[in-house]
Order: structure tokens, then sequence, then C-alpha cells
């Protein structure tokens, strides 16, 4: 519709212009925004110490690309755009035609703002896997404006969620909203938990438990493959799942109640002399960790997870461990403990809560 094309442009235009007909509406639209995000982080967990706005960068970027027409950047067709096949890339526009900033104007601008506000060792940037090779287009632009940034700034491109019969678009009208996948999880979960006395219609346990399940979903894939949306393969608590690692973490909270009535406390005084092979996983831990952070790879920490949990189940398939009358119980008690709470910090790492009871 070129009439709506039209004045979508003249409204943005309004906005950078900073026009004060348009200026309240503005910021109540984008409050709005932040508001709604607000109730959907709350539920996912993420903390953010800072938010950038574009209206505060946009300017930064517009005059860094100025000051360099000639020796970075180059005039074209009325706009700024930079030469990316000299760094065999691919050119991109900076400033258009209409004298308005693009996002690579405005990303260069960030850079700054971040570097003003933290002198940071490395900025990292997580984007779809379609934008990869505009990150490499902006950050060679930056690179050669001030070589303080080289080598300091990344991007960690991930892979896009798509239904069973193809990729999610909102052109197509084959769309889910993030609210809509968290509150349907939530839904499918509560359905799931309702034959479970003691959890039956527990809201908040049902929420966990469907955020565990989207999360896994997402983090179970090596950074920017796509992710295949199955609710109720994700809501499975039998393996490779997020409420699978929930619900082992829970399981073993009722397996040590049943030792403790049992007469079975925890302790290491008594140690059996060839050790359990899940003892050899928990040993591993640490290196899991910092190898998944070092290579920017959360999937092998899920992997490590999900091993843990299904070893542990293994483990206590054929080991009794409520039963005073093995003199190797209590050790056992330890070594669920020591499942329990590697598992608990590992979800920690993932932000995926563990509940008490499942």
């Amino acid at each position: 519709d070129e009439t709506a094309k039209a004045e979508i442009i003249m409204l943005t235009k309004a906005v950078y212009a900073r026009d004060e007909s348009i200026l309240e509406a503005y910021t109540k639209g984008r409050q709005a925004s932040l508001d709604k995000f607000a109730t959907i982080y709350e539920r996912l967990g993420p903390r953010f110490d800072h938010f950038f706005f574009e209206s505060e960068v946009w300017e930064r970027g517009k005059e860094l690309v100025e000051q360099h027409v000639g020796d970075i950047f180059t005039q074209s067709a009325g706009a700024v755009v930079y030469e990316g096949e000299q760094d065999g890339l691919h050119t991109r526009v900076f400033i258009n035609s209409a004298g308005v900033t693009t996002y690579e104007a405005k990303d260069l601008g960030l850079a700054y703002a971040k570097r003003e506000r933290w002198e940071f060792d490395e900025s990292i940037s997580v984007t779809a896997v379609e934008q990869d090779q505009y990150f490499k287009v902006v950050f060679a632009a930056l690179g050669k404006i001030d070589d303080w940034f080289i080598g300091k700034m990344k991007n960690i491109p991930h892979g896009m969620m798509q239904l069973a019969d193809g990729k999610m678009s909102s052109r197509k009208g084959k769309v889910i909203s993030g609210e809509d996948l968290l509150n349907e999880a939530r839904d499918t979960a509560l359905e799931k938990m309702k034959d479970n006395e003691s959890i039956a219609g527990d809201v908040e346990t049902a929420d966990q438990v469907g955020v565990a399940a989207i999360k896994y979903l997402v983090l179970k894939q090596s950074i920017g493959k796509n992710i295949t949306y199955d609710l109720e393969r994700a809501l499975s608590f039998e393996g490779d799942s997020g409420p699978y690692l929930q619900y082992t973490t829970a399981r073993i909270n009722s397996v040590l109640e049943k030792a403790r009535a049992a007469g079975v406390e925890a302790g290491v005084a008594n140690v059996p002399e060839v050790p359990y092979e899940i003892e050899k996983l928990i040993y591993r831990y640490p290196e899991v960790v910092r190898e998944a952070a070092a290579q920017y790879e959360p999937h092998t920490l899920v992997t490590y997870l999900t091993e843990l949990a299904g070893t542990f189940n293994t483990f206590y398939a054929y080991e009794k461990i409520a039963d005073a009358s093995d003199e190797y119980a209590p050790y056992k008690a330890a070594v669920a403990v020591a499942v329990r709470q590697t598992l608990k910090n590992g979800l920690w790492v993932l932000a995926i809560k563990a509940p008490e009871r499942m």
C-alpha cells in the first residue's frame, strides 16, 4: 500500500527529528512495548543491567559515518555505503538516500556507547543466523574507524524456530508469539500434572515446567541450527527434555526423603572400593561448563545433564538407597545428593528452575 508506506516514512522521519507532535505517542508506544517485554522476561528469568535505545545511538553512528566519507565510506546514489567487497564481504548502506541512518550506522554508535559504559574485553551480539554477514560488514567498518574494536566484537548467530511443516513467518501468517508459546507450554504442563495430587493445579510449577521445555528445546541444538517446535516431545518426562531434568531432580528429593524415613542419612564414612559410573560423570561437570562457555555452545551442557540424569535413574534402578541394612546406603545417598546438586547447578547455568516436587 503506497499510501501506508508514505505515511510510515513520514512518521519515521518525524521520530528522528523529535517532532513534538508525534513524540508523546512514540514514547507511550515504546513504554507499552517495554512493559510487555518485562512481563515475559519475568517468566523467562533474564536480568538486564542496562538498555541501549536506538534513539541514544543513531546520531553518534551518523556522525561517525559522515566523518569518514571518502576514506572508509562511499557516496552512492545519494546514500552512504561501505564497500565490503574489499574485505571479501558485500556492500551495505549506512545512511540511506533520505538521510536516515540504517541499523548499520546505529550499531557503530552502539559499539561506542557500550565502550563508554563498560570498557569491555569482548562484546557479543546474539542474533538470527541471517544477520551473520551483516555483522561482519559492520565490524569490518568499525575496525577501520577505530582499531581498538578489532578482535573485541563477536556475533553469535542462532537458528530460527520453525513449525513441523516449516519456518514460522509473520508475513505468511504462520507465526506464534513468544507469549502464546509460553502459555501453551504452561497449559499443557498443567494438563499433564492434573493426576498428581501433590502438584495438580499448581500454576507456578506448570509455568516453570513449560519454560524449561522451551528453553531445553532451544538450547539442545548447536548454535546456528534451526529448532523444530514440537511441544509434546519437549514436555516429555522420559528423557531428552527440560522437564525430564527437573523431574529427576525432584525424584532425588523424594528418594532422599524415603532414605531419611528409613534411618539412612547421607555420609561418606564407608566408601565402596569401586566407584560408581555416575561418580565419574559428576567429576566432569566443571570441565563441561568451561568447555560450553569457551565454545559458546550451551548444548554441550544440555547433553551432559541429560546423560547425568539418565545415569542416575539407572543407578537408582539397581542400587538400594533407602535400605538401612545396606552398609553402603549412606554413601549411595551422598552420591544422590551430589547428583541433585550438580543437576541444580547445571539447570541454573541454563536459567532453568528446578521445582522441589513434580
